[in-house]
């Protein structure tokens, strides 16, 4: 494992799905983004990214910040390993919202095809002037970014 120094934020996570007996499966996950800009990416679970293929309906039950102090105590208490993330690649959409203050808009975010670490490096996101268009997100799993829900004015 890499050395956990220029720990720039770490993000925690605890995820969960229902197999086909009813039962919660759950998987904790820490995303640290170093100074450089590098990312590591830790799970309970070393096979979280099969999910997708096992079980469907993924969800997201935290996702918190967490202090910088505190991250090698919950790498241990988690008993959190090294896993290879999933890249995915996005199709971004733009929804109009509604007549508001002049109107509003936002954005949907569908999961099209993984590809690998390596194609995501080089993949050049191509979004327009709106927004809209296809782009790459890592994860710990497929679609984890998805957003596909109607936003409401608040």
């Amino acid at each position: 494992m890499k050395k956990l120094e220029n720990i720039r934020r770490a993000e925690l996570f605890i995820f969960r799905t229902m197999n086909d007996y009813g039962e919660y499966n759950v998987a904790k996950g820490l995303e640290i983004t170093f100074e450089n800009g590098d990312e590591m990416y830790l799970a309970d679970d070393p096979l979280i990214y099969k999910w997708n293929e096992l079980q469907t309906n993924i969800e997201v039950v935290l996702r918190e910040y967490v202090d910088l102090r505190h991250v090698d105590n919950i790498i241990e208490a988690f008993d959190l390993a090294e896993i290879t993330p999933i890249a995915t690649i996005y199709n971004r959409v733009q929804r109009f919202g509604g007549h508001e203050e002049g109107g509003w808009y936002y954005h949907n975010d569908h999961a099209v095809r993984e590809i690998t670490l390596e194609e995501a490096k080089v993949f050049k996101d191509d979004l327009d002037q709106y927004g809209e268009g296809e782009h790459v997100r890592i994860g710990f799993f497929f679609g984890q970014h998805e957003n596909t829900a109607r936003e409401i004015y608040c």
